[in-house]
Protein backbone atom coordinates (compact mmCIF):
# COMPACT_ATOMS: atom_id res chain seq x y z
CA UNK A 1 0.00 0.00 0.00
CA UNK A 2 1.10 3.47 -0.75
CA UNK A 3 0.66 4.79 2.99
CA UNK A 4 4.00 3.75 3.55
CA UNK A 5 6.17 3.56 0.28
CA UNK A 6 7.49 7.07 1.24
CA UNK A 7 9.20 6.39 4.51
CA UNK A 8 10.05 2.15 3.13
CA UNK A 9 11.73 4.07 0.24
CA UNK A 10 13.52 6.55 2.93
CA UNK A 11 14.93 4.02 4.46
CA UNK A 12 16.17 1.68 2.02
CA UNK A 13 14.47 -1.32 3.19
CA UNK A 14 17.50 -1.25 6.19
CA UNK A 15 15.03 -2.30 8.64
CA UNK A 16 11.76 -1.77 10.30
CA UNK A 17 12.58 -0.04 13.72
CA UNK A 18 10.35 2.40 12.80
CA UNK A 19 8.13 0.73 14.61
CA UNK A 20 10.67 1.24 17.61
CA UNK A 21 11.50 3.59 20.98
CA UNK A 22 13.30 3.63 23.79
CA UNK A 23 11.72 2.58 27.01
CA UNK A 24 12.65 5.76 28.49
CA UNK A 25 15.55 7.00 31.08
CA UNK A 26 15.49 5.08 33.83
CA UNK A 27 17.16 4.28 37.46
CA UNK A 28 20.05 2.13 36.05
CA UNK A 29 20.32 -1.32 37.72
CA UNK A 30 23.24 -4.57 37.40
CA UNK A 31 24.24 -7.78 37.16
CA UNK A 32 21.90 -8.74 34.52
CA UNK A 33 22.23 -11.41 32.07
CA UNK A 34 20.61 -10.69 28.72
CA UNK A 35 19.72 -13.80 26.28
CA UNK A 36 18.03 -12.76 23.31
CA UNK A 37 17.48 -13.99 19.88
CA UNK A 38 17.50 -11.92 16.75
CA UNK A 39 14.87 -13.39 13.78
CA UNK A 40 14.61 -12.42 10.12
CA UNK A 41 11.54 -11.67 7.87
CA UNK A 42 10.28 -14.79 8.06
CA UNK A 43 10.35 -15.62 11.82
CA UNK A 44 13.54 -17.94 11.32
CA UNK A 45 16.85 -17.45 13.05
CA UNK A 46 19.12 -15.00 12.30
CA UNK A 47 22.62 -16.92 12.78
CA UNK A 48 26.22 -15.47 13.13
CA UNK A 49 24.98 -11.91 13.59
CA UNK A 50 27.23 -9.23 15.50
CA UNK A 51 25.42 -8.16 18.74
CA UNK A 52 26.53 -5.65 21.24
CA UNK A 53 26.03 -3.78 24.74
CA UNK A 54 28.37 -0.66 25.25
CA UNK A 55 31.06 -1.45 27.55
CA UNK A 56 30.61 -5.19 26.81
CA UNK A 57 32.98 -7.02 24.08
CA UNK A 58 31.07 -7.99 20.83
CA UNK A 59 28.92 -11.53 20.48
CA UNK A 60 27.95 -13.09 17.79
CA UNK A 61 24.58 -15.36 17.44
CA UNK A 62 24.88 -18.85 17.43
CA UNK A 63 22.79 -21.11 14.57
CA UNK A 64 19.52 -20.68 16.33
CA UNK A 65 19.78 -16.57 16.48
CA UNK A 66 20.62 -16.77 20.13
CA UNK A 67 22.86 -14.77 21.97
CA UNK A 68 23.82 -13.90 26.18
CA UNK A 69 25.72 -10.91 27.73
CA UNK A 70 26.45 -11.07 31.26
CA UNK A 71 26.12 -8.45 33.83
CA UNK A 72 24.63 -5.46 32.04
CA UNK A 73 23.18 -2.67 33.64
CA UNK A 74 19.59 -1.88 32.32
CA UNK A 75 18.23 -0.04 30.83
CA UNK A 76 20.77 -0.80 28.25
CA UNK A 77 21.76 -0.07 24.53
CA UNK A 78 21.93 -3.02 21.67
CA UNK A 79 23.48 -2.56 18.66
CA UNK A 80 22.95 -5.07 16.26
CA UNK A 81 25.29 -4.77 12.58
CA UNK A 82 23.12 -6.20 10.13
CA UNK A 83 26.35 -5.42 7.43
CA UNK A 84 26.09 -7.23 3.79
CA UNK A 85 26.96 -7.59 0.58
CA UNK A 86 25.35 -5.50 -2.20
CA UNK A 87 24.45 -7.82 -5.23
CA UNK A 88 27.32 -5.84 -6.84
CA UNK A 89 29.66 -7.52 -4.72
CA UNK A 90 30.03 -3.92 -2.43
CA UNK A 91 29.79 -3.82 1.22
CA UNK A 92 27.50 -1.74 2.73
CA UNK A 93 27.59 -1.50 6.76
CA UNK A 94 24.13 -1.02 8.56
CA UNK A 95 23.56 -0.79 12.33
CA UNK A 96 20.72 -1.09 14.39
CA UNK A 97 20.50 0.62 17.69
CA UNK A 98 18.18 -0.07 19.88
CA UNK A 99 18.17 2.48 22.76
CA UNK A 100 16.42 1.98 26.59
CA UNK A 101 15.95 -1.75 26.32
CA UNK A 102 14.43 -3.21 29.72
CA UNK A 103 14.18 -6.59 28.29
CA UNK A 104 16.36 -9.64 29.71
CA UNK A 105 15.08 -11.80 26.94
CA UNK A 106 14.90 -9.70 23.98
CA UNK A 107 12.94 -11.04 20.85
CA UNK A 108 13.99 -9.24 17.47
CA UNK A 109 13.31 -9.32 14.07
CA UNK A 110 15.96 -7.78 11.81
CA UNK A 111 15.03 -6.44 8.27
CA UNK A 112 17.78 -7.29 6.08
CA UNK A 113 19.24 -4.73 3.99
CA UNK A 114 19.62 -5.41 0.93
CA UNK A 115 16.21 -7.30 -0.18
CA UNK A 116 13.72 -9.45 1.29
CA UNK A 117 14.39 -12.43 0.55
CA UNK A 118 16.13 -15.31 3.02
CA UNK A 119 16.73 -18.76 2.68
CA UNK A 120 14.87 -19.67 5.01
CA UNK A 121 11.34 -18.08 3.71
CA UNK A 122 8.59 -20.77 2.47
CA UNK A 123 8.38 -19.68 -1.11
CA UNK A 124 4.53 -20.26 -3.22
CA UNK A 125 3.53 -19.19 -6.32
CA UNK A 126 0.01 -19.14 -8.01
CA UNK A 127 -0.77 -18.01 -11.15
CA UNK A 128 -4.33 -17.65 -13.28
CA UNK A 129 -7.05 -15.43 -15.23
CA UNK A 130 -9.62 -12.99 -14.12
CA UNK A 131 -12.85 -12.75 -15.80
CA UNK A 132 -14.18 -9.65 -16.05
CA UNK A 133 -18.08 -8.94 -15.37
CA UNK A 134 -17.77 -7.88 -19.55
CA UNK A 135 -15.65 -6.28 -21.95
CA UNK A 136 -16.23 -2.57 -20.29
CA UNK A 137 -15.46 -3.24 -17.48
CA UNK A 138 -11.36 -1.37 -16.58
CA UNK A 139 -9.84 -2.45 -13.66
CA UNK A 140 -9.34 -6.11 -11.96
CA UNK A 141 -6.71 -7.30 -9.51
CA UNK A 142 -5.95 -10.12 -7.62
CA UNK A 143 -4.61 -10.22 -4.11
CA UNK A 144 -3.18 -12.98 -1.37
CA UNK A 145 -4.13 -12.18 2.25
CA UNK A 146 -1.16 -11.61 4.27
CA UNK A 147 0.84 -12.56 6.15
CA UNK A 148 1.60 -14.84 2.78
CA UNK A 149 2.53 -11.59 0.76
CA UNK A 150 4.01 -10.27 -2.21
CA UNK A 151 1.19 -9.27 -4.89
CA UNK A 152 1.09 -8.09 -8.60
CA UNK A 153 -1.34 -5.75 -9.87
CA UNK A 154 -2.67 -6.81 -13.19
CA UNK A 155 -4.64 -4.50 -14.75
CA UNK A 156 -7.52 -5.21 -17.32
CA UNK A 157 -7.70 -3.77 -20.50
CA UNK A 158 -10.91 -2.83 -22.46
CA UNK A 159 -11.78 -5.10 -24.90
CA UNK A 160 -10.50 -8.30 -23.90
CA UNK A 161 -12.14 -10.93 -21.84
CA UNK A 162 -9.53 -12.26 -19.33
CA UNK A 163 -6.26 -10.81 -17.52
CA UNK A 164 -3.69 -12.94 -16.36
CA UNK A 165 -1.94 -12.69 -12.68
CA UNK A 166 1.14 -14.41 -11.68
CA UNK A 167 2.08 -14.05 -7.60
CA UNK A 168 5.09 -15.39 -5.83
CA UNK A 169 4.76 -15.54 -2.23
CA UNK A 170 7.21 -15.45 0.42
CA UNK A 171 6.11 -16.45 4.50
CA UNK A 172 7.07 -17.86 7.63
CA UNK A 173 6.68 -21.65 7.39
CA UNK A 174 5.23 -22.10 10.69
CA UNK A 175 2.50 -19.88 9.29
CA UNK A 176 1.75 -22.54 6.48
CA UNK A 177 -1.99 -23.19 5.96
CA UNK A 178 -5.24 -21.72 4.65
CA UNK A 179 -5.17 -18.56 3.05
CA UNK A 180 -7.40 -16.34 0.83
CA UNK A 181 -7.34 -15.38 -2.29
CA UNK A 182 -9.04 -12.27 -3.64
CA UNK A 183 -9.99 -10.81 -7.19
CA UNK A 184 -12.37 -7.99 -7.32
CA UNK A 185 -13.03 -5.52 -10.16
CA UNK A 186 -14.33 -1.81 -10.88
CA UNK A 187 -14.54 0.58 -14.03
CA UNK A 188 -15.40 4.07 -14.10
CA UNK A 189 -18.79 5.34 -15.17
CA UNK A 190 -19.24 8.83 -17.81
CA UNK A 191 -18.83 10.85 -14.39
CA UNK A 192 -15.33 9.16 -13.51
CA UNK A 193 -16.61 8.03 -10.51
CA UNK A 194 -15.68 4.34 -9.48
CA UNK A 195 -18.12 1.76 -9.50
CA UNK A 196 -17.21 -1.39 -8.23
CA UNK A 197 -18.80 -4.25 -9.97
CA UNK A 198 -17.91 -7.81 -8.56
CA UNK A 199 -15.28 -10.09 -6.83
CA UNK A 200 -14.59 -13.94 -6.53
CA UNK A 201 -12.80 -15.13 -3.20
CA UNK A 202 -11.08 -18.83 -2.93
CA UNK A 203 -8.80 -20.67 -0.49
CA UNK A 204 -5.66 -21.80 -0.99
CA UNK A 205 -3.12 -23.72 0.77
CA UNK A 206 0.53 -23.19 1.71
CA UNK A 207 2.81 -26.32 2.62
CA UNK A 208 5.81 -25.23 5.01
CA UNK A 209 7.90 -26.04 2.04
CA UNK A 210 5.65 -23.98 -0.62
CA UNK A 211 5.74 -25.20 -4.00
CA UNK A 212 3.85 -24.26 -7.36
CA UNK A 213 0.24 -23.87 -6.15
CA UNK A 214 -0.82 -24.18 -9.66
CA UNK A 215 -4.00 -22.25 -11.75
CA UNK A 216 -6.39 -20.93 -9.96
CA UNK A 217 -8.88 -19.21 -12.10
CA UNK A 218 -11.05 -16.27 -10.68
CA UNK A 219 -14.28 -15.26 -11.80
CA UNK A 220 -15.77 -11.99 -11.30
CA UNK A 221 -18.92 -12.50 -12.12
CA UNK A 222 -19.35 -14.67 -8.84
CA UNK A 223 -20.33 -11.94 -6.36
CA UNK A 224 -21.48 -9.10 -7.58
CA UNK A 225 -20.79 -6.09 -5.43
CA UNK A 226 -22.71 -2.51 -4.92
CA UNK A 227 -21.02 0.63 -4.32
CA UNK A 228 -21.34 3.31 -1.53
CA UNK A 229 -20.29 7.08 -1.04
CA UNK A 230 -17.85 7.78 1.67
CA UNK A 231 -17.35 11.30 2.57
CA UNK A 232 -13.87 11.82 4.00
CA UNK A 233 -12.89 15.55 5.91
CA UNK A 234 -8.95 16.32 6.33
CA UNK A 235 -7.74 18.32 9.23
CA UNK A 236 -4.26 19.76 9.11
CA UNK A 237 -1.76 21.69 10.44
CA UNK A 238 -1.40 25.34 8.35
CA UNK A 239 2.05 24.57 7.85
CA UNK A 240 1.16 21.35 5.84
CA UNK A 241 0.00 20.83 1.92
CA UNK A 242 -2.86 18.60 1.39
CA UNK A 243 -1.45 16.08 -1.32
CA UNK A 244 -4.15 13.31 -2.05
CA UNK A 245 -6.71 11.27 -0.58
CA UNK A 246 -6.84 7.82 -1.25
CA UNK A 247 -9.53 4.63 -0.68
CA UNK A 248 -8.26 1.21 -0.44
CA UNK A 249 -10.25 -2.01 0.03
CA UNK A 250 -10.38 -4.16 3.09
CA UNK A 251 -11.68 -7.56 3.71
CA UNK A 252 -13.13 -9.30 6.74
CA UNK A 253 -11.50 -6.47 8.21
CA UNK A 254 -8.32 -7.19 7.23
CA UNK A 255 -6.40 -4.08 5.57
CA UNK A 256 -5.63 -4.67 1.72
CA UNK A 257 -2.57 -3.14 -0.27
CA UNK A 258 -4.73 -2.18 -3.32
CA UNK A 259 -5.48 0.99 -3.64
CA UNK A 260 -8.88 1.75 -6.52
CA UNK A 261 -9.25 5.68 -5.85
CA UNK A 262 -6.86 8.64 -5.39
CA UNK A 263 -8.56 12.25 -5.67
CA UNK A 264 -6.13 15.21 -5.49
CA UNK A 265 -7.29 18.26 -3.86
CA UNK A 266 -8.44 21.53 -5.52
CA UNK A 267 -7.22 25.01 -3.99
CA UNK A 268 -8.31 24.71 -0.50
CA UNK A 269 -10.36 21.67 -0.62
CA UNK A 270 -10.46 19.55 2.42
CA UNK A 271 -13.80 17.01 1.84
CA UNK A 272 -13.89 14.94 -0.73
CA UNK A 273 -16.25 11.99 -1.37
CA UNK A 274 -15.02 8.37 -2.16
CA UNK A 275 -16.61 5.51 -3.70
CA UNK A 276 -16.87 1.93 -1.81
CA UNK A 277 -17.75 -1.14 -2.26
CA UNK A 278 -20.58 -3.33 -0.47
CA UNK A 279 -20.79 -7.13 -0.63
CA UNK A 280 -19.08 -9.98 -0.14
CA UNK A 281 -16.99 -8.86 3.33
CA UNK A 282 -15.66 -6.10 0.99
CA UNK A 283 -14.72 -2.75 2.95
CA UNK A 284 -13.23 0.57 3.14
CA UNK A 285 -10.25 1.89 4.01
CA UNK A 286 -9.31 5.68 3.58
CA UNK A 287 -6.09 7.96 4.01
CA UNK A 288 -4.49 10.87 2.92
CA UNK A 289 -0.91 12.11 2.05
CA UNK A 290 0.21 15.66 3.46
CA UNK A 291 3.64 16.66 2.50
CA UNK A 292 5.53 19.83 4.26
CA UNK A 293 8.74 21.67 3.83
CA UNK A 294 10.62 22.24 0.69
CA UNK A 295 9.08 26.26 0.43
CA UNK A 296 6.31 25.73 2.97
CA UNK A 297 8.53 26.58 5.74
CA UNK A 298 9.90 29.53 5.80
CA UNK A 299 10.72 29.94 9.73
CA UNK A 300 9.51 28.53 13.35
CA UNK A 301 8.34 32.12 14.36
CA UNK A 302 8.17 35.23 12.64
CA UNK A 303 11.46 37.02 14.51
CA UNK A 304 13.64 33.54 13.91
CA UNK A 305 16.03 33.41 10.72
CA UNK A 306 15.86 29.76 10.89
CA UNK A 307 15.34 28.59 7.01
CA UNK A 308 14.17 25.01 6.84
CA UNK A 309 13.35 25.05 3.34
CA UNK A 310 15.45 22.42 1.80
CA UNK A 311 13.41 20.11 4.25
CA UNK A 312 11.09 17.46 2.97
CA UNK A 313 8.29 16.03 5.10
CA UNK A 314 5.03 13.48 3.96
CA UNK A 315 2.59 12.26 6.64
CA UNK A 316 0.32 9.45 5.78
CA UNK A 317 -2.60 9.24 8.15
CA UNK A 318 -5.33 6.73 7.63
CA UNK A 319 -8.73 5.62 9.16
CA UNK A 320 -10.47 2.39 8.26
CA UNK A 321 -14.48 2.83 7.45
CA UNK A 322 -16.99 0.70 8.60
CA UNK A 323 -19.55 -1.46 6.35
CA UNK A 324 -22.49 0.99 8.81
CA UNK A 325 -20.27 3.83 7.96
CA UNK A 326 -20.76 7.00 5.88
CA UNK A 327 -18.28 9.42 6.91
CA UNK A 328 -14.72 9.82 8.28
CA UNK A 329 -12.31 12.67 9.58
CA UNK A 330 -8.84 12.31 8.44
CA UNK A 331 -6.84 14.50 11.13
CA UNK A 332 -3.00 15.13 10.89
CA UNK A 333 -0.57 15.52 13.42
CA UNK A 334 1.95 18.49 14.18
CA UNK A 335 4.45 17.93 12.13
CA UNK A 336 8.04 17.57 12.91
CA UNK A 337 10.61 19.59 12.31
CA UNK A 338 14.44 19.37 12.51
CA UNK A 339 16.23 22.13 14.15
CA UNK A 340 19.72 21.21 14.42
CA UNK A 341 21.96 21.02 12.35
CA UNK A 342 21.08 22.42 9.87
CA UNK A 343 21.25 21.13 6.27
CA UNK A 344 24.79 21.67 4.93
CA UNK A 345 26.55 21.89 8.15
CA UNK A 346 29.98 20.31 9.44
CA UNK A 347 29.92 18.65 12.88
CA UNK A 348 32.04 16.63 14.76
CA UNK A 349 31.63 13.14 17.52
CA UNK A 350 29.42 15.39 19.83
CA UNK A 351 27.12 17.11 17.37
CA UNK A 352 23.83 16.55 19.11
CA UNK A 353 20.76 15.95 16.38
CA UNK A 354 17.22 18.02 17.54
CA UNK A 355 14.29 18.09 16.04
CA UNK A 356 10.48 19.35 17.43
CA UNK A 357 6.98 17.07 17.14
CA UNK A 358 4.83 15.41 18.81
CA UNK A 359 5.28 14.48 22.34
CA UNK A 360 5.21 10.81 23.11
CA UNK A 361 5.96 9.50 19.23
CA UNK A 362 8.35 6.72 18.49
CA UNK A 363 11.37 8.03 16.40
CA UNK A 364 13.74 6.57 14.36
CA UNK A 365 16.36 8.27 12.98
CA UNK A 366 18.25 7.09 10.31
CA UNK A 367 21.95 8.45 9.40
CA UNK A 368 23.40 7.47 6.13
CA UNK A 369 27.08 8.10 5.60
CA UNK A 370 29.36 7.62 2.76
CA UNK A 371 32.86 7.39 2.62
CA UNK A 372 36.30 8.80 0.72
CA UNK A 373 37.54 5.00 1.51
CA UNK A 374 35.41 1.77 2.45
CA UNK A 375 31.38 1.21 2.59
CA UNK A 376 28.86 3.11 2.77
CA UNK A 377 27.66 3.45 6.36
CA UNK A 378 23.68 3.47 7.71
CA UNK A 379 22.99 3.94 11.20
CA UNK A 380 19.43 3.58 12.79
CA UNK A 381 19.26 4.96 16.16
CA UNK A 382 15.74 4.53 17.78
CA UNK A 383 14.42 6.41 20.47
CA UNK A 384 11.41 8.56 21.44
CA UNK A 385 13.66 11.53 22.80
CA UNK A 386 13.95 14.70 20.55
CA UNK A 387 17.41 14.73 20.31
CA UNK A 388 20.29 12.20 19.20
CA UNK A 389 24.36 11.48 19.15
CA UNK A 390 25.78 9.20 16.65
CA UNK A 391 26.88 6.49 18.41
CA UNK A 392 30.30 5.25 19.64
CA UNK A 393 31.22 2.57 17.19
CA UNK A 394 35.05 1.99 18.00
CA UNK A 395 34.12 -1.26 19.94
CA UNK A 396 32.89 -2.85 16.68
CA UNK A 397 36.28 -1.87 15.17
CA UNK A 398 34.50 0.74 13.02
CA UNK A 399 35.64 4.65 12.83
CA UNK A 400 33.87 7.10 11.06
CA UNK A 401 37.34 8.58 10.07
CA UNK A 402 36.89 8.53 6.55
CA UNK A 403 33.49 9.63 6.22
CA UNK A 404 32.73 13.22 4.82
CA UNK A 405 29.41 13.71 3.88
CA UNK A 406 25.80 12.49 5.22
CA UNK A 407 22.14 12.45 5.66
CA UNK A 408 19.87 12.27 8.26
CA UNK A 409 16.51 11.36 8.00
CA UNK A 410 13.74 11.22 10.66
CA UNK A 411 10.86 8.65 10.35
CA UNK A 412 8.05 7.38 12.93
CA UNK A 413 4.72 5.25 13.18
CA UNK A 414 2.01 5.88 15.46
CA UNK A 415 -1.72 4.43 16.10
CA UNK A 416 -3.40 1.48 17.37
CA UNK A 417 -1.64 -2.45 16.85
CA UNK A 418 1.20 -0.64 16.49
CA UNK A 419 4.29 -1.34 19.22
CA UNK A 420 4.49 1.76 21.22
CA UNK A 421 7.63 0.52 23.45
CA UNK A 422 11.14 -1.00 22.40
CA UNK A 423 10.00 -3.52 24.64
CA UNK A 424 7.16 -3.93 23.35
CA UNK A 425 9.00 -4.33 19.78
CA UNK A 426 11.58 -6.54 21.15
CA UNK A 427 8.85 -10.05 21.73
CA UNK A 428 7.50 -12.67 19.65
CA UNK A 429 4.19 -11.18 18.93
CA UNK A 430 5.02 -8.19 17.67
CA UNK A 431 7.78 -10.30 15.61
CA UNK A 432 4.96 -12.49 13.97
CA UNK A 433 3.16 -9.04 13.33
CA UNK A 434 5.85 -6.70 11.71
CA UNK A 435 5.98 -9.51 8.18
CA UNK A 436 3.01 -8.25 6.81
CA UNK A 437 3.42 -4.68 7.81
CA UNK A 438 6.59 -4.60 5.48
CA UNK A 439 6.18 -7.19 2.63
CA UNK A 440 2.82 -6.24 2.08
CA UNK A 441 3.43 -2.06 2.69
CA UNK A 442 -0.64 -2.59 5.13
CA UNK A 443 -1.77 -0.23 7.36
CA UNK A 444 -1.86 -1.94 10.68
CA UNK A 445 -5.05 -1.39 12.93
CA UNK A 446 -8.07 0.49 12.02
CA UNK A 447 -5.76 3.88 12.17
CA UNK A 448 -2.44 5.52 12.53
CA UNK A 449 0.21 7.96 10.40
CA UNK A 450 3.42 7.60 9.87
CA UNK A 451 5.78 9.77 8.44
CA UNK A 452 9.40 10.31 7.24
CA UNK A 453 11.37 13.77 7.11
CA UNK A 454 14.61 14.41 5.06
CA UNK A 455 16.27 16.46 7.75
CA UNK A 456 19.16 17.28 5.48
CA UNK A 457 23.14 17.16 4.77
CA UNK A 458 25.85 17.25 7.35
CA UNK A 459 29.72 17.23 6.73
CA UNK A 460 32.86 15.95 8.55
CA UNK A 461 35.93 17.98 8.61
CA UNK A 462 38.46 16.15 5.96
CA UNK A 463 40.46 14.59 7.99
CA UNK A 464 38.58 14.22 11.35
CA UNK A 465 39.10 11.54 13.16
CA UNK A 466 35.40 10.75 14.93
CA UNK A 467 34.76 7.12 16.69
Amino acid sequence: MDIRKGFLALMGAATLLILAACGGQQTQTSGQTVSGKLVNMCNQPLAYTTVMVPGHDPVLTGADGTFTIENVQTPYDLIVNNATLAPEGRAYLSLLVYEGLTKTDPYLMVIPTRGSTTDSCAEASVKGDITPANEDDYYATAFVLPPYADYDEPWYDSGTSTVSYSMDLEYDPAAAGAATLLGVGWRRDADNKVQFYGADEQEITLTSSGGDLGTKNLDLTQNELGNRDLEVSVQLPSLMSLYKVYHYLTLNGVNLPIETESVSPEDNQTTFTLTGPTGAGLGSLVSAQARYGSRLIKSLAATSPLDLSNIRGKVWVWQRIGADTSSATLSFPDPVIPVSPLSGATINKDTAFRWIGPDGLLYNVLFHMEQFYGPDIAVDVVTNNSEVRIPDLSSLGLSLENVVYGEWLISAAHGDNIPATVDDLASSDSAQYLPSFYVSDGAPGESGYTFTVEAGTFFFPYGNNVP
